[in-house]
């Protein structure tokens, strides 16, 4: 599923639109300085993903138009030196400059959950104080690692004594921390670590934390490669969780710096340590992680192609509900070519234990499919085959209702790019060569992809549509929505025939996510329109309608008006791995009936399947 970014530079006119001098806020900036604009969304939990991209200085705030916005905090200089002193984390193209008039409010900002810290070394002792909590830690080198040794007081009288010895550890500072983060705790936590050494490896942290006694005990917070876990309260009940990427992905796909690592969320209980990240209150954190990961993909689109990224991308897109459509994208994306993945050992011995000739790499398909259920990302949601689709959905798309005619089936198709055309792949299936009418004229052309599984195909003509389609993913249940088709040529009007309808369920039959379920009237010739919001976004294509009469035959009624329609999100990932070019920046003045209709006719046109000669 590619996620919607909107950009502000197609926002621009609509906010200065909105804004007058008497309305001007307390978020505008100091002379000299601005605000650094750098996405829009709808969507809250995209804004925020966004934003913790660029870190501590971005924020996500509402605007004037009702919209999300990510701002990073007022600065001196010009888009171009902004850019500049941004270093590795880039800016999009369309950034710029804004007062900061059109924000109304900041709805997030980086919230630190740790009370009071240190940097802790072997030269000198460290105190940090919270409350009525005292801690005082020293460290002592010895041999390979060193001992900490760490005292506490409540209200000046000692609460604990305690040391804990790092076996292995360099003489690097470390970091004492006080954060709450046992919830049945009066008193804060105390978190120390050490580093191991080395390039990257690795942060191992401990925690002083009380029971419900009231004795204090050293607790492993784990050792974590590309550094130590972050603090949040990402539940809202006023504790920390702890916050860390899944180390499992780092080397498995890919080398180190092409790592990337799905978040993992853990909650302190008592002595131990619980993964809550799937729990439903970590969902909109879980779903920032996605976010995030998508806009980076956005900004550098050859993430697509690379395994690291997208074994991480797909580990939270199954969390957040959204696995088949971003199995789906990575089925059409993965490199093939590459020597790392998950090995299976080809005699009866663990991988542990097998001889290095006898181990073999699997398809990353099947080897991330593995992976993801042993480390309980799933259990039989990605089936471990590198199909497109979990086991319990269709196969297949829902029965296709093309309409057949002397010279062949026929269709509808639309512009994706200048001189492509996507379409229904029964649409055009045993021909390679079709005919198409564009303004009247008789245009040939040629099948150059096909997608069979979801029901799509690419067609190359000789002639330049009037416009293409701009694709937009993330429709909603009860959206309005459109149809444009050319249904039953020879009956009715040549010129085409545009309907009505809504958006009347987010899974096609068996609950095949692929799909909408749409109201609109289609029929046979519809199959391969577009499928358009009231923007005229292109949001689906149609693919079929049900057969009525045989369902009729099994639940004694007429099922009136249910149809299907493959989300842009599969078309998006079809495209993409097909190498065409198409626009993904939708529209966002909601258009008048008429002039819908108008603009969805001019990306549609008719097509017919030409078999070849016998």
């Amino acid at each position: 599923m590619k996620v919607r970014i909107c950009y502000f530079s197609v926002l621009i006119a609509l906010w200065l639109s909105t804004i007058s001098i008497a309305a001007a806020q307390d978020f505008k900036a100091s002379k000299g300085e601005h605000w650094v604009a750098v996405a829009s969304t709808q969507d809250i939990n995209n804004a925020i993903g966004i934003a913790r991209y660029f870190g501590r200085d971005a924020r996500a705030v509402r605007t004037r138009n009702g919209w999300f916005a990510v701002v990073l905090e007022p600065q001196k200089g010009t888009i171009q030196e902004i850019r500049k002193r941004q270093g590795w984390l880039q800016l999009p193209g369309d950034a710029f400059l804004a007062d900061g008039r059109f924000i109304t409010e900041i709805v997030w900002a980086p919230r630190d959950a740790v009370l009071a810290q240190t940097a802790l070394t072997s030269e000198r002792p460290a105190v940090v104080t919270s409350g009525r909590l005292t801690v005082v830690a020293q460290r002592r080198m010895d041999h390979d690692g060193w001992t900490a040794h760490l005292s506490g007081q409540i209200d000046g009288r000692q609460a604990f004594d305690l040391s804990y010895t790092f076996e292995t550890a360099a003489d690097y500072p470390s970091t004492l921390q006080l954060v709450h983060l046992n919830k049945n705790n009066e008193f804060p936590d105390v978190v120390f670590d050490a580093n191991t050494g080395g390039a990257h490896c690795c942060v191992q942290t401990m925690a002083v934390t009380p029971d419900l006694a009231g004795h204090w005990a050293v607790v492993d917070l784990e050792t974590l490669d590309a550094g130590g876990p972050g603090f949040e309260d990402v539940d809202g009940d006023g504790v920390a969780e702890i916050v860390h990427g899944d180390n499992g992905f780092l080397y498995l796909f890919a080398p180190y710096v092409d790592s990337f690592q799905p978040i993992l969320i853990k909650k302190l209980v008592g002595g131990s340590l619980r993964d809550v990240s799937q729990e439903i209150l970590s969902r909109p954190r879980v779903i920032q992680d996605t976010r995030g990961l998508e806009f980076m993909a956005k900004l550098d689109p050859s993430l697509w192609n690379k395994n690291g990224f997208l074994a991480a991308w797909v580990a939270d897109k199954v969390r957040i509900d959204e696995g088949v459509d971003a199995w789906n994208k990575m089925l059409q994306a993965y490199q093939h070519d590459t020597d790392f993945g998950v090995s299976k050992c080809e005699i009866d011995e663990p991988i542990t234990k097998c001889p290095l000739d006898k181990q073999r790499v699997l398809p990353f398909p099947e080897g991330l499919s593995q992976h993801l259920q042993e480390a309980a990302y799933t259990h039989a949601y990605v089936a471990n085959t590198p199909a497109p689709a979990p086991a319990s959905a269709p196969s297949t798309p829902p029965p296709p209702r093309g309409e057949t005619t002397p010279a062949g089936t026929s269709g509808t198709g639309f512009f994706v790019s200048g001189d492509q055309l996507l379409t229904n792949a029964h649409v055009v299936k045993g021909c390679d060569d079709v005919d198409t009418s564009i303004g009247g004229i008789r245009s040939p052309g040629k099948v150059m992809a096909r997608d069979p599984i979801n029901d799509l195909a690419v067609v190359k003509v000789n002639s330049t549509g009037a416009a293409v389609a701009q694709l937009r993913g993330g429709v909603r249940l009860g959206e309005d929505i459109a149809v444009f088709g050319f249904p039953l040529r020879g009956i009715l009007a040549s010129s085409g025939n545009f309907t009505r309808g809504t958006v009347t369920a987010m899974a096609g039959l068996a609950d095949d996510s692929r799909y909408f379920q749409i109201s609109a009237p289609v029929q046979p010739g519809n199959s391969g329109g577009p499928l358009v919001d009231r923007n005229g976004n292109v949001v689906g294509i149609v693919v079929s309608k049900i057969d009525a009469l045989k369902l009729a035959s099994i639940t004694d009624d007429i099922a009136q008006n249910v149809n299907f329609a493959v989300k842009a999100s599969i078309v998006e990932s079809f495209l993409q791995a097909s190498g065409v070019q198409f626009s993904s920046d939708p529209a966002h003045q909601e258009l008048a009936p008429e002039d819908l209709a108008a603009k969805a006719q001019s990306i549609s046109v008719p097509i017919e399947c030409r078999p070849p000669m016998q």
